[in-house]
C-alpha cells in the first residue's frame, strides 16, 4: 500500500514533470507568441482526481500581459494537450487550465511592509 507521503511525492514529480513538457511545448510556439518573452510558467498543480491542471503564468509587466498571453494561447491548447500525451506516461491527459500567479504579488507587498518597519 503506498502512504501518503509516497503518493504526495509521486504528484509532485507529476507536477514537475508537466510543468518541464508544458514550458518546452510553449517555447517551441515562441514565433506564433509574441508575449511569451515578456511571461515565465512559476508552477503546476494538478487536481487530486489528475483531471485537470492549473498552469500558474506570471509576469513583471503585469497581469494585463499574462492575460492577453493566456487568449493567444487558447488556440494552442489542444496541440499541446496531444503533445503533452506523447511526452508522459499519463493513462488520461488532464485538461490545461491557465491561471495569473498572484503570489509574486504577495510576496513583494509582505517585503515591502518587513522593510517598511523601523529597525
Amino acid at each position: 500500500m503506498i502512504s501518503e507521503k509516497q503518493r504526495n511525492i509521486k504528484k509532485l514529480q507529476k507536477e514537475s514533470s508537466i510543468l518541464k513538457s508544458i514550458s518546452s511545448l510553449v517555447i517551441e510556439l515562441s514565433s506564433e507568441l509574441p508575449l511569451l518573452s515578456k511571461v515565465s510558467f512559476i508552477r503546476v498543480v494538478l487536481s487530486d482526481d489528475k483531471s485537470f491542471v492549473k498552469v500558474f503564468v506570471y509576469s513583471s509587466y503585469g497581469e494585463s500581459v499574462v492575460l492577453d498571453f493566456i487568449k493567444s494561447l487558447v488556440p494552442y491548447i489542444p496541440s499541446i494537450k496531444t503533445s503533452l500525451s506523447k511526452m508522459s506516461d499519463f493513462r488520461r491527459v488532464p485538461n490545461l487550465k491557465f491561471f495569473y500567479d498572484h503570489q509574486y504579488e504577495k510576496v513583494q507587498y509582505i517585503e515591502s511592509l518587513i522593510d517598511s518597519v523601523p529597525k
